[in-house]
């Protein structure tokens, strides 16, 4: 490929050594790269771009914080590239480190890490090995490698009494501050049309990140989210729905009880707003079915369920 050449992502990818997904992640979170845009509106990377993937793998693979790095900026940290890499010459593009495991494995010891930081109640670890996480994958593989079996590991030694009340609330909470830094740096830009979405949590549910990580899910699909947080009472739920008019509504419940506390409450939310929006009612605490709740529009989903239309 000529210096004055232009690639499009899956060149990019082949040439720098990382999946397209990380890239456009990168560029979607910190605006490391700038491409152009072909009339067709397809975009197109230039041999800047190019320097500044190859440069920043290296750092990464170093030990170095993407979002360390990204807070310096595009300029400074492009203008260390292009001193660093003159010459995007066949070398060059041949050094990608050599990794010595597969990304499963990585991502699988990433959680293993998080776990027995939380069991440990140590929170230096425990950071690391999210960060790593947000750093060298996408947010789609940083939520179900590594997040989630985390957490399901963390509740199952929770209940064996293996991990104290704390060490499950110090990871809890690390992982919230990581999941709305992902939400926000996910969302659509000002502007830009998307299909908005609302994500609550069930009235008497103080459970999160399950909530969090439905969010983040939808950003990456290119829905513009109104997060309303835990413990939402239907009648803000209500009120943000009036407001914002969303193509979609999540509401999560975790436990069984906090589901059966709001389940008529929800019955009579789902019946003012039948037709407006799909509403999707989910989490650990919903059950398989229910016969008048989807008789009213609402869909019961225990497991994360995309939109059915308008994704982005």
């Amino acid at each position: 490929m000529s210096e004055s050449g232009r690639y499009k992502i899956g060149t990019l990818s082949r040439l720098s050594g990382l999946k397209p997904e990380l890239l456009r992640a990168w560029q979607r979170r910190f605006q490391l790269f700038e491409p152009e845009r072909t009339e067709g509106s397809h975009r197109l990377y230039t041999p800047d771009d190019l320097r500044l993937a190859l440069y920043l793998r290296d750092l990464v693979a170093g030990g170095q914080s993407i979002g360390a790095l990204a807070a310096r900026g595009r300029a400074a940290l492009l203008s260390e590239a292009q001193e660093q890499l003159p010459d995007l010459d066949a070398a060059t593009l041949r050094a990608a480190p050599p990794s010595t495991r597969s990304t499963d494995e990585q991502l699988a010891a990433l959680s293993a890490q998080v776990v027995r930081s939380a069991v440990e109640l140590d929170p230096g670890p425990l950071a690391a090995a999210l960060d790593r996480g947000l750093d060298t994958c996408t947010p789609e593989q940083f939520l179900s490698r590594v997040v989630r079996p985390a957490s399901q590991r963390i509740g199952e030694l929770w209940a064996q009494g293996e991990c104290s009340v704390a060490g499950e609330h110090l990871a809890s909470s690390m992982l919230r501050e990581r999941l709305l830094r992902l939400l926000q740096n996910g969302a659509p830009p000002a502007g830009r049309a998307a299909p908005e979405a609302v994500v609550a949590c069930a009235p008497d549910d103080f459970h999160e990140n399950g909530a969090l990580m439905t969010a983040v899910r939808l950003v990456g699909l290119g829905w513009r989210v109104t997060w309303l947080g835990a413990a939402t009472p239907l009648a803000d739920l209500d009120q943000a729905c009036r407001s914002r008019r969303p193509h979609a509504v999540y509401v999560s419940a975790t436990l069984t009880s906090s589901f059966a506390a709001c389940r008529d409450g929800l019955l009579a939310f789902a019946r003012r707003w039948q037709g407006a929006f799909e509403l999707r009612i989910g989490g650990g605490g919903v059950p398989e079915g229910d016969a008048e709740l989807s008789a009213a529009g609402a869909e019961l989903c225990p497991r994360w369920s995309p939109p059915r239309s308008l994704a982005g």
